[in-house]
């Protein structure tokens, strides 16, 4: 919306999330990322993968456009892209389709209930066997992307 040489076969997520990484901004939408304490074993540091934070509670996204928490929602990204000087003839459209893939995600997140059971959600595993069950894209190397080099970097 913001920029009329928009490629589509030449984007790369990845590259998006490390440059929001390389200027300070979150890269939490597509999946989260933290580090944090091992829920089982406290002296350990763990890297955590989990389902993305959406723009608006799962509960009210996976309702669609019907609900009006949604709709506000959506009013206040074209407002925003307004603002930004996004064509106004394409706004509409395309911040829909942005929103279709967010109740896209909202609607394969668990819901909050089947999450309070940490246990259930802990499924440890390395970089090499998350590679194998998600070939999404080389885990090491995203990782590593995203950690501060001159702090940590694994292998």
């Amino acid at each position: 919306m913001l920029e009329n040489d928009w490629n589509e076969d030449n984007f790369k997520w990845q590259d998006l999330t490390y440059l929001f990484r390389d200027n300070g901004y979150s890269t939490d939408y597509l999946f989260d990322f933290s580090i944090a304490t091992d829920l089982k074993n406290s002296t350990w540091r763990t890297i955590y993968i989990d389902q993305p934070g959406l723009g608006l509670s799962r509960e009210y996204l996976i309702e669609g456009l019907e609900v009006e928490n949604v709709r506000f929602y959506f009013d206040n990204m074209q407002k925003v892209a307004g603002l930004l000087g996004a064509d106004p003839a394409r706004v509409k459209e395309e911040l829909r389709q942005s929103l279709d893939f967010e109740i896209k995600l909202a609607n394969t997140s668990l819901p909050r209930e089947l999450r309070r059971n940490a246990s259930s959600l802990y499924h440890p595993m390395t970089l090499a066997e998350l590679s194998e069950q998600v070939p999404l894209l080389d885990w090491t190397y995203y990782v590593n992307r995203l950690l501060t080099e001159e702090l940590l970097q694994v292998e």
